[in-house]
């Protein structure tokens, strides 16, 4: 069932609690001096202090910040980080990017199928969450743009995920109109 609010947020389901095993996967340099880094590490930080257990997934990269992401941001070190060997491949623009975004993506589907024994996976990157679409584990996706589809392929995709954060009212409207719950 995808929730969200009249904010345009997940409505609060009591899914994060106590002892929930929550993957949190991005396709990120972590850390970064992007916004998304700051967002990504707090967004670990607040489960975790909601009693979830958090492992942030994401991919090797080459970083030229040096040091852990937890003195970086100045987070809490209440959640475990995994670094996925994927080719580096953004240095080499748009297409370089993309190919990136699809080996860690299989690398995602891969270490979920062999290691993890999460309740829930919760991303803010599409293309890792349409490859888990049919994991055994639910998938919540945060969005912060909708993809330049057909509104109708849009509805259908977004369908098959359990939960739905929209980061804006448009978002949340246009997923509305397509059919996914409040």
């Amino acid at each position: 069932m995808n929730e969200i609010n009249e904010s345009g947020s997940i409505k609060s389901s009591g899914i994060i609690s106590n002892g929930v095993n929550l993957l949190y996967i991005a396709n990120a340099r972590m850390p970064t001096e992007k916004a998304h880094g700051l967002q990504i590490a707090k967004m670990c930080e607040a489960f975790a202090k909601q009693g979830a257990k958090v492992t942030l997934v994401i991919p090797t990269r080459k970083n030229a910040l040096k040091g852990d992401l937890f003195s970086y941001y100045n987070v809490a070190k209440t959640f475990s980080v995994v670094e996925l060997p994927v080719k580096d491949t953004v240095r080499f623009g748009k297409i370089g990017f993309i190919i990136q975004s699809i080996l860690f993506s299989f690398a995602v589907r891969k270490y979920v199928e062999k290691n993890a024994n999460a309740d829930y996976i919760f991303t803010r990157d599409l293309l890792p969450a349409l490859g888990l679409r049919n994991a055994n584990q639910p998938v919540c996706l945060e969005v912060h743009f909708l993809p330049n589809w057909s509104m109708k392929k849009i509805g259908r995709v977004f369908r098959n995920f359990k939960k739905i954060v929209s980061t804006n009212v448009w978002n949340k409207e246009t997923l509305v109109e397509l059919g996914i719950p409040k």
